[in-house]
């Protein structure tokens, strides 16, 4: 049972559908990632800008000797600052400070929280859909005026920026899709022209090509095939072409090789020789030239017969009438064949009779 057959059509469309669809899903994932990439980075530079100017707003309210409902109203006011949006500030404080100012109400401390206030060193934790930056506030010598029961370097609260990427991951996913989705149709478009284009382009050429090859019904014809003006519009289908081209001069070769067997065999039988052949062997010798003149190019040859005993005839047969330039350079040719031939006497006559189809032309006898 032979394969079946595929369509190159078929093939080329499915081809370039498959890039633009593959194209297109690696143009959305890669999106996808650059944007997750470029917000995660923004968020770690801009949580880091939160936490300090933060801090330095309660440098500035601390230095002038804020009141605990002060201290509310701050920590109220940075919690509404950034309500409403995809990350959330928290400030924590330390047992230090509890001690001298008493408890507020907080957040309970996460692990990281903990972390912070033990090690005193900043952190910044991600995950695949959030991000936390902590970023621990020391004490500094000018803090101490205040806050007398704490070293320089003692962990007196944590600054805890947080992030929730979900519900902006979420909304950029869609609409990411809702473009691609309204995009897709137009390259599916653009595929299936494209498509069309090359396909179209490839059967103008095969159509070319077969005509030519359908037109070929002799061994005659088969010679009169070229090949060579088609162009696929594709250099490895040229390529192919040309084997092709390659294969057909082989061919055309063996089909003249053909003719030129044939024709000898032919020939062989004009060889003999019989008492109808000698008695009109000059028109028998005309028609021989016509039909050489079929297989290749022969425009003349000639013979020579003794007609007496010194005495020679000459006879040239010419496929067509020739100017008088061309029968003196044939004799002249002629001529020197005799002259070195050892078996012929100087001092013999020669006669030149020119045979051209049906008409005899006779030069005057002359010596060499």
């Amino acid at each position: 049972m032979l394969p079946q057959r595929k369509s190159l059509k078929k093939f080329i469309f499915v081809a370039v559908l498959a890039a633009s669809m593959l194209s297109f899903v690696g143009i959305y994932l890669f999106s996808s990632y650059l944007h997750t990439t470029l917000t995660r980075k923004m968020a770690t530079t801009t949580s880091e800008g939160i936490a300090k100017q933060t801090f330095a707003t309660m440098y500035q309210l601390m230095s002038q000797g804020w009141t605990r409902d002060q201290l509310e109203d701050f920590l109220h006011a940075v919690q509404n600052a950034y309500a409403g949006t995809d990350h959330t500030v928290r400030i924590y404080r330390g047992e230090k400070v509890e001690e001298l100012y008493g408890t507020i109400r907080q957040a309970t401390f996460s692990p990281a929280v903990r972390e912070s206030f033990s090690k005193g060193e900043e952190q910044l934790i991600k995950s695949s859909d959030s991000l936390m930056h902590l970023l621990p506030l020391k004490a500094e010598e000018k803090c101490l005026l205040c806050h007398g029961n704490a070293r320089q370097d003692d962990v007196l609260g944590v600054i805890e920026i947080s992030w929730d990427f979900s519900t902006s991951d979420a909304q950029t996913q869609t609409n990411y899709l809702v473009f691609f989705l309204i995009a897709f149709p137009f390259a599916l478009g653009i595929s299936y022209l494209l498509a069309k284009l090359l396909a179209g382009r490839l059967d103008r050429s095969m159509h070319t090509f077969q005509e030519k090859v359908g037109a070929v019904n002799t061994v005659r014809d088969f010679k009169e095939l070229d090949t060579r003006d088609i162009d696929l519009g594709f250099t490895e289908l040229n390529d192919i072409l040309h084997n092709v081209n390659l294969l057909t001069e082989k061919l055309r070769d063996v089909a003249v090789d053909k003719d030129i067997l044939e024709f000898e065999i032919r020939l062989m039988e004009k060889f003999v020789i019989t008492s109808d052949i000698v008695r009109d062997w000059r028109e028998y010798i005309k028609d021989l030239v016509i039909e050489i003149n079929h297989v290749m190019d022969a425009y003349s040859l000639f013979t020579m017969f003794r007609v007496g005993e010194d005495d020679f005839e000459i006879e040239i047969f010419w496929r067509a009438t020739p100017d008088e330039s061309t029968k003196k350079t044939l004799e002249a040719i002629a001529f020197k064949a005799i002259k070195e031939s050892p078996y012929l006497d100087e001092t013999c006559h020669y006669e030149i009779h020119h045979n051209i189809a049906a008409v005899i032309m006779t030069t005057a006898p002359f010596r060499v």
